[in-house]
């Protein structure tokens, strides 16, 4: 893969100013004690940051560290307001409590690509408390005025005098004065830290095998459980004869688990080994005849219905009625897993009517709340502590490993791990929802786009997860990318929540990775029904000074838009715009073998985030990103059949493969708009720009995903 990792910018945006000192106004932040810790001298601490005597920083951070990097631009931000020597400065994960919660959203949850910019106002405004205490410290020591002094490089100084003190040395008196509850923050001209690619703090520990994840994680008496669920959704345990599975070595206990069976041992591998044993009966219930071709159907039955309409403009039906051309198009997609290279693994210990949890969680609230209504317990008796995970995606917010290993250890008494094989995790996962959508677009007879429709049928993992959090019956997550980021005067979206026995929750982009496909392909088509070029049909729906017009030129022009290809190579284009996310435009180009195998070249991508702190990790969020978009437009399908899930590891579930990736060059556009997300963002776009240039190399669209010229979907 080689990569093009231009910053482009004419100077460092960020968010500050008023807005960001006005959250602590209407909701301070608690403060902790300030008792010196055993063998440890006095240090000054809030929920958010501890200073040490030795002058070490520490950052609490209120998102879970899944690879995505935000533990790192939370501790720039810290810093940075502060005035911390950036060598001084580490950070740990944050516990449950209400002061983590994500103001956004009102509890603790990492997801939406929301985790750094959410926590930004909050943590300044902690970090100049601090700073302000310190230096007010200082001063008070000096007998001079704290304006006259300064915090820079983890030290107070008074530049008329020379004297300076270090952060650590006046920590103890600072944390004696009383927190003020909206300091002065800094010019953001003043920053040195946000904005500039400093090294991730959590990379080294992970380089040298240091970094302690949920499947490394041990204490003393801990016992290991390999777990078994029924094979098909719903189904349950009817009989177990588990004799031959105790006679094995190792084996300490087999105990039933919700719609399953584990096996406890002194070591994984005599667990997993034990569990191939066992003989069991299954009650597999009404959903042991269910088949993709059945849930097909479903979708595109409940594309007739009425459903929940969002965003409406002007009068659909009249203009359908007097426009020159109507296109009509079905679109489909199939479920999709997280496969996260750390499968599902908990532990939990047991004992005196209080739990701990060590996991890598992405809800460590809910993991809190759940295992307490599991196990009998106030929540206040249970503890989570979450650790570093193997790649999130969204399925790291469910529950089911923490409390299998919480009830195995209440039933033994002794702490248990639990660890899923990775066919137990494909196989009994919380999918991305599989879908179908009815697209239609009307013309007049200038070629100009009048009038647009989009009937979506496909699940909901907010209503799974968040069904509190809906209104009007309209899931926002599947819902992503499914209006057009363009002006048109009249507007229909539907949203018709079909719901299936197969289980779904949240996934990297969730509805941007299907909407985004279809309305993008949906919209080439109708340049080509217009006689117009796809990138000028997409220029003449945007105003001219729009961010979303300005990436659509920018990716145009660093792709080699409307410039001679090599024989054979073809470009296709796409936009996206998914609420909370950065603007990304994107071209593909490709080739197609004599086989019709399509050959993937080079991706270009171009993407407005508004405003960075770390580029570096930012890139890597979109490249990243871009990837995983990748393996689900080539690959990406979970197949239902009797039931139960067909695929079980990476051989029938594909990933790309580093011989997989093409080209990928990443430009990234500050405009300066407030903060957006970014590890979700260029995921939706990939599918889209690959379908439209594969139409322009074949003269075929394709209205299913996976991508195939070979496979039949849609209409």
């Amino acid at each position: 893969m080689t990569t093009d990792s231009q910053f482009q910018s004419g100077r460092r945006r960020f968010i500050g100013g008023a807005a960001a000192g006005a959250f602590l106004l209407a909701m301070p932040w608690p403060r902790q004690a300030f008792a010196a810790e055993a063998g440890r001298e006095a240090e000054f601490t809030t929920a958010w940051l501890r200073i040490g005597a030795d002058n070490k920083v520490t950052v609490i951070t209120p998102t879970a560290e899944i690879g995505q990097g935000t533990s790192t631009g939370h501790c720039q931000i810290v810093a940075d307001e502060l005035g911390a020597n950036w060598n001084d400065i580490g950070f740990e994960l944050a516990p449950v409590a209400d002061a983590y919660k994500n103001p956004l959203f009102g509890m603790q949850v990492t997801g939406a690509s929301v985790g750094l910019w959410s926590f930004m106002s909050i943590l300044r405004n902690a970090a100049a408390a601090a700073r302000t205490n310190l230096v007010a410290t200082a001063a008070r020591q000096w007998g001079v005025e704290p304006g006259s002094c300064v915090a820079r490089n983890g030290e107070v100084v008074h530049p008329a005098s020379g004297r300076s003190v270090t952060f650590g040395a006046a920590a103890a008196d600072a944390a004696r004065l009383p927190l003020p509850q909206a300091p002065i923050l800094k010019d953001p001209k003043d920053f040195t830290l946000m904005g500039r690619p400093v090294p991730r703090l959590d990379i080294p520990a992970k380089t040298r095998g240091e970094a302690i994840y949920a499947i490394d994680f041990k204490m003393p008496g801990m016992l290991y459980a390999a777990v078994m669920k029924c094979p098909v959704f719903g189904g349950k345990v009817v009989r177990i004869d588990d004799k031959a599975a105790r006679a094995m070595p190792g084996v300490r206990a087999v105990l039933p688990i919700p719609a399953g069976v584990a096996v406890v041992a002194e070591h994984f591998w005599q667990a997993q080994t034990a569990l191939q044993k066992l003989d069991v009966t299954w009650d597999f219930g009404p959903n042991a005849t269910l088949d993709g071709s059945e849930l097909r159907k479903t979708f595109r039955s409940a594309l007739e219905r009425r459903g929940a309409e969002l965003a409406p403009k002007g009068d659909v039906d009249a203009a359908f009625k007097g426009a020159y051309k109507v296109l009509t198009a079905t679109y489909e997609w199939p479920f999709l897993a997280h496969a996260t290279m750390e499968p599902m693994t908990a532990n939990a210990s047991y004992r005196d009517g209080k739990c701990d949890a060590w996991v890598g969680t992405q809800r460590p609230d809910l993991f809190r709340d759940e295992l307490a209504k599991v196990l009998g317990l106030a929540p206040q008796d249970v503890t989570v502590h979450n650790l570093y995970a193997g790649g999130g995606f969204g399925r790291r917010q469910h529950t089911d490993s923490v409390i299998q290993a919480a009830l195995l250890s209440k039933a033994l008494q002794t702490p248990v791990k639990v660890i899923w094989t990775r066919a137990e995790d494909m196989q009994h996962g919380h999918y991305r929802p599989a879908g179908a959508a009815y697209v239609r677009g009307a013309l007049d007879k200038k070629g100009k786009l009048i009038a647009f429709e989009n009937r979506i049928a496909t699940g909901s993992p907010q209503k799974v997860q968040y069904a509190a959090t809906m209104t009007d019956g309209i899931d926002v997550a599947s819902t992503a990318s499914a209006v057009p980021p363009y002006e048109i005067p009249n507007r229909r979206i539907v949203y018709n929540l079909t719901e299936v026995a197969v289980p779904v929750g949240m996934w990297r982009s969730v509805g941007a990775s299907h909407n985004a496909f279809v309305v993008e392909t949906f919209v080439d088509e109708l340049a080509a029904a217009a006689g117009t070029d796809p990138l000028e049909f997409r220029r003449a729906m945007l105003p001219a000074q729009s961010r979303e017009r300005k990436i659509l030129d920018l990716v145009a022009a660093k792709a080699g838009w409307g410039r001679p290809l090599p024989k054979g190579h073809f470009h296709g284009i796409a936009l996206d715009h998914k609420p909370r996310a950065s603007i990304v435009g994107m071209v593909a180009e490709i080739s197609l073998s004599a086989k019709d195998a399509l050959i993937v070249h080079r991706l270009v991508c171009v993407a407005d985030p508004g405003q960075v702190v770390n580029p570096n990790a930012c890139m890597a969020q979109f490249q990243g990103a871009i990837i995983w978009g990748l393996a689900a437009a080539l690959y990406g399908e979970i197949s239902v059949k009797g039931g139960r899930v067909a695929q079980s590891n990476f051989h029938d579930y594909r990933m790309v493969t580093m011989a997989d990736v093409p080209s990928i060059e990443v430009e990234i556009h500050l405009s300066g708009a407030d903060h957006e997300g970014t590890g979700e963002s260029t995921a939706g776009a990939v599918a889209p720009s690959l379908a439209n240039a594969i139409f322009a190399a074949a003269g075929k669209r394709l209205r299913a995903l996976p991508l195939s010229l070979s496979r039949r979907g849609g209409v």
